[in-house]
């Protein structure tokens, strides 16, 4: 096969391999690695779930669910294995899917901040701010990552715009890009929460600094387009 080809004989723990060359950016060995894991037990649901998971990554998120939910039919009830297909499944139609896998996720593994980022950021989605606020609580004081502390302070803004507390949103948003000072969404919300509290100068300077890493993101794009249109009729009206 293309894959043995690739690979030459599988390794003893093809699984393990799979992993390494991953993390070493191999994708293509990575992934026929886990083809030639499949081919040796098609039963074993391990080869679908690290499959699925690579192809997460590596943005083919269709792909990555099936091979997801061919790991939990085949038995895998790992919590992990249930947040990466709520994960995926988050954003697309399947979103209601996402709710009990992502809940498992975080009941089985609640150090696991990806699945906590994920599941309150489903819940703010889904309009259920009552029950999103109630998990960044929780999730705000358990001992994650920077990272994920960071992403879940991006949805505390959101929450907070939601019941109109833009102050307190600006104030999460700062606190979020101290933690990662790199992140575009969290740009994005402290804009959001700006344009609530009429600082429209700043809140368009927000965008401009999204589209100065990322010229297409187009949710900056059309944001800035509202700031901008917004401080324009207010120029209008002095």
């Amino acid at each position: 096969t293309n894959a043995r080809a690739a690979v030459g004989a599988l390794p003893a723990d093809p699984l393990a391999a799979a992993r390494d060359a991953h993390t070493r950016g191999l994708v293509r060995r990575a992934l026929a690695l886990l083809d030639l894991a499949i081919e040796a037990k098609p039963d074993d649901p391990a080869a679908y779930a690290e499959k699925g998971r690579q192809l997460f990554f590596a943005s083919f998120p269709e792909h990555a669910a099936t091979l997801l939910k061919r790991a939990i039919a085949l038995g895998d009830q790992t919590p992990s294995t249930h947040g990466w297909l709520g994960a995926v499944l988050a954003d697309t139609p399947e979103q209601a899917d996402a709710v009990p896998l992502l809940q498992r996720a975080v009941q089985g593994e609640l150090d696991g901040g990806m699945w906590w980022h994920s599941w309150v950021r489903l819940l703010v989605r889904l309009d259920r701010i009552d029950e999103a606020e109630a998990e960044l609580s929780r999730a705000l004081a358990l001992p994650l990552d920077a990272r994920w502390h960071g992403g879940l302070l991006t949805e505390k803004v959101n929450v907070l715009c939601a019941r109109k507390r833009p102050a307190d949103a600006l104030e999460a948003a700062d606190a979020a890009l101290q933690l990662a000072p790199g992140s575009d969404y969290a740009h994005f919300v402290r804009g959001r929460a700006l344009g609530m509290l009429g600082r429209l100068d700043e809140a368009e300077l927000e965008m401009d600094k999204i589209l100065h890493n990322t010229p297409n993101h187009a949710d900056a794009t059309r944001a800035k387009q509202v700031y901008a249109a917004a401080r324009a009729r207010r120029q209008a009206k002095r």
